[in-house]
């Protein structure tokens, strides 16, 4: 993104070994952009690590926000989309890699699914042996972002609703289940909203591709961390602390995230610390020297591994890809 806003061609991102011109971008006349603001200000576009193609300027300024690699502890930075950057390490060195974790966590490919804007169900909770939905905007529910789909697999995983297998058990096995919980199970799916419930005139649900997606997109970061702590040699026991970033991470439930799996086995709740915007933060720190520098250091700290051709992401990505509770 950083390229095309200056105008330079990308197309050497396409191109094996898919590195950009420049890893430290020049500084540019806000008036050369047509940037609204004093036309002889001084644009400082963020740099890239690695000068990979996917790990831009949003990463650099999120672990200058976070500021977690000045810790001498093994910490972890998740920023979750369609493609997710995960970066490992502590203040001696730093690992990141990037997953194609698809866009379920954003409410693409999902049949109900929809981004976190009004009338997307954010969460789902069950209280008093009932289902309970909370919509963004108190309104009646027209889908499900990516924060209450995770909620939703992980109600399902709780209440047995889902099997060892990660498939959805037929209504008439479901008979030890809670009667709210069992009268929403149908062939279509796992019920969130009848069509008397919204004004849709239709059932949302969750359907059998939907958790499919899901197991894909936690797959796709699981393996991605498996793979950095083997290359660092560090045990998940010595992780002190994960760090979510980027919007969807504001919004995901830590506790639920821990139960389809999304992190390593022995990652707590109380480990996970939510960023917020880190990069809209880190940017800011961005426009200062000190940022600058500290924001240079990281991108010469932090190794960018690529993982795509090696056997053990096959594996990796295997053995992250089922949902069951732990």
């Amino acid at each position: 993104m950083s390229r095309l806003l200056l105008g330079v061609s990308p197309e050497c991102l396409a191109k094996v070994p898919y590195r950009g011109v420049f890893k430290y971008p020049p500084l540019v006349r806000a008036e050369s952009l047509h940037v609204n603001i004093h036309p002889k200000g001084l644009l400082r576009i963020a740099p890239c690590i690695a000068g990979q193609k996917v790990v831009g300027g949003d990463t650099v300024a999120a672990v200058l926000d976070t500021q977690f690699l000045k810790n001498k502890d093994i910490n972890l930075l998740v920023d979750i989309g369609t493609n997710g950057e995960i970066v490992l390490g502590s203040k001696k060195v730093g690992f990141l890699t990037t997953s194609a974790a698809g866009p379920a966590f954003e409410g693409a490919e999902i049949l109900w699914g929809m981004r976190g804007i009004k009338g997307a169900i954010e969460k789902v909770f069950v209280e008093n042996n009932r289902l309970n939905v909370s919509v963004i905007g108190e309104t009646a529910p027209e889908g499900i972002c990516g924060s209450g789909l995770v909620d939703a697999i992980a109600v399902m995983l709780k209440e047995g609703v889902l099997s060892k297998g990660s498939s959805l058990i037929k209504a008439e096995e479901a008979t030890f289940l809670k009667e709210d919980i069992r009268r929403r199970i149908t062939d279509q799916g796992f019920v969130l909203s009848f069509p008397e419930e919204n004004k849709l005139g239709e059932a949302i649900y969750i359907s059998k591709n939907d958790v499919r997606q899901m197991q894909l997109a936690k797959a796709g970061i699981l393996a991605a961390i498996t793979l950095l702590k083997e290359t660092l040699g560090v045990k998940g026991k010595e992780i002190q602390s994960v760090v979510l970033a980027g919007a969807f991470g504001s919004y995901i439930d830590k506790n639920s995230a821990i139960t389809i799996g999304l992190f390593p086995k022995s990652v707590k709740a109380e480990q996970i610390k939510i960023a917020g915007n880190s990069a809209g933060l880190g940017a800011r720190k961005l426009l200062f020297t000190e940022g600058v520098l500290e924001g240079e250091k990281n991108c010469q700290k932090n190794k960018f591994l690529r993982y795509c051709n090696e056997k053990r992401l096959s594996r990796s990505f295997y053995e992250g890809n089922s949902i069951s509770l732990k």
